[in-house]
């Protein structure tokens, strides 16, 4: 029991370090966030461990990583315009009878 115990506590005390690591990107992102009214998160998704996730951002320097955050911004814009267009664009077919769906 005392080993899960120290365990615990040695994974707590590297969790703890790597949270640190990530300290000075999670404080640009709620700036960045704030700047452009997203809610983005520094979270591992997929098969990317979180031990990956850290390697990943803490390989970009700061400025780095805002370039990289602002291009994914303008990236999520441009693909939320277009299938604003779509949707739009599928309303018009149907107002006149038109599918653009194969049935």
């Amino acid at each position: 029991m005392a080993g899960v115990l120290i365990l615990g506590q040695n994974s707590f005390a590297y969790a703890k370090e790597e949270v640190n690591n990530l300290t000075p990107y999670q404080e640009r992102l709620i700036l960045l966030n704030d700047e452009l009214g997203t809610d983005y998160v520094l979270s591992p998704t997929g098969d990317t461990t979180y031990d990956e996730m850290v390697t990943f951002y803490t390989n970009m320097s700061l400025d780095e990583f805002e370039e990289y955050i602002r291009d994914a911004y303008v990236a999520e814009q441009a693909f939320d315009k277009v299938v604003a267009q779509e949707t739009e664009m599928r309303k018009d077919d149907d107002a006149v009878g038109y599918s653009t769906l194969e049935k």
